[in-house]
């Protein structure tokens, strides 16, 4: 009867111990590997838990058990016990993945690095709380971005599709974004002006047409002049002895008006202009368009 009695204890005290070591299962969850998923439908599935130890780079699946994951849970990779998803770096979704629930990734304060699902519609609070994320690309069809859901004391710059409509407070970090690549006129530009973040247009500009130059004739030189383009951030000025504008030459300005010295005295010279602007693209990079050029004028030098 006592070895009985030593041996239930024995038992009890190993399984509170491993209690600790490995994680409960979810009410209602099923296992597969280091996923825990529940049914949201006959054919989709919500992931729970990432149970993974010692991780750096987690894929996660696009299905477990023949469902598809479609949904990453509340606190589904949050470890706020034994500290496993600290070691967490980058993560891959599916292009299954349209929700992101709340907390979902809060612990992980290594992680740097997300593909995002490119069917994501929603990111809830709090998603990326305390991430070491510096830059973020969101995928076009983003909806909602919710409070807190990328907060954290590193991430600089982010990428902000138009098809989102809302981003609730601090969504995007505010202290420490540096500038917003959204496309001109969307709603991430309204949330960038309104807490004073720098906004960069990833729009094409549509440069118009410069007008044709107006030319005054100087000692060696032609002073030009033309009509402001909206938009602008520049102009562009060739010019050539040779009507075809071969062994041409060209300036760069900002106004509207240049003297070109060092020509020669008394000969016709050519000129036309374009404007040209910048854009960004999704990661910053920059990226000049040009208008076309005006109709050429000539005039002689003095």
């Amino acid at each position: 009867m006592m070895k009985r009695i030593i041996s239930l204890l024995t038992t009890l005290v190993m399984a509170v111990s491993l209690a600790g070591v490995f994680p409960a299962v979810t009410a209602g969850a099923y296992v597969s590997g280091d996923w825990e998923y529940v049914r949201l439908s006959a054919t989709t599935a919500q992931i729970t838990q990432f149970n993974g130890t010692g991780v750096f780079d987690v894929t996660i699946p696009s299905s477990l058990g023949g469902y598809t994951i479609t949904e990453i849970g509340e606190d589904a990779f949050a470890d706020y016990v034994n500290g496993y998803s600290e070691s967490i770096e980058s993560v891959i979704m599916p292009d299954t993945i349209t929700k992101i629930w709340d907390r979902a990734f809060k612990t992980c304060t290594s992680l740097s690095y997300v593909k995002f699902s490119s069917k994501l519609k929603e990111i809830h609070h709090s998603a990326f709380y305390d991430t070491n994320l510096k830059n973020v690309i969101l995928p076009e069809g983003l909806q909602v971005i919710g409070e807190n859901a990328f907060y954290n004391r590193v991430l600089q710059t982010a990428y902000i599709p138009s098809s989102v409509i809302k981003i609730e407070d601090d969504g995007i970090p505010v202290s420490s974004t540096k500038y917003i690549y959204a496309p001109f006129g969307s709603y991430a530009q309204r949330y960038a002006a309104h807490n004073n973040i720098s906004f960069r247009s990833t729009t094409k500009p549509n440069i118009a047409k410069c007008s044709k130059p107006r030319l005054k004739k100087a000692k060696k030189a032609l002073k030009v002049s033309w009509n402001q383009v909206s938009g602008a951030a520049g102009y562009n000025i060739l010019y050539s002895r040779k009507k075809s504008f071969s062994g041409s030459k060209m300036k760069t300005v900002q106004g509207t008006s240049k003297k070109i010295k060092g020509l020669k005295k008394k000969k016709k010279y050519y000129v036309k202009v374009r404007a040209y602007s910048y854009y960004y693209s999704k990661t910053g990079s920059t990226i000049k368009v040009c208008g076309s050029w005006s109709k050429s004028k000539s005039k002689k030098t003095k």
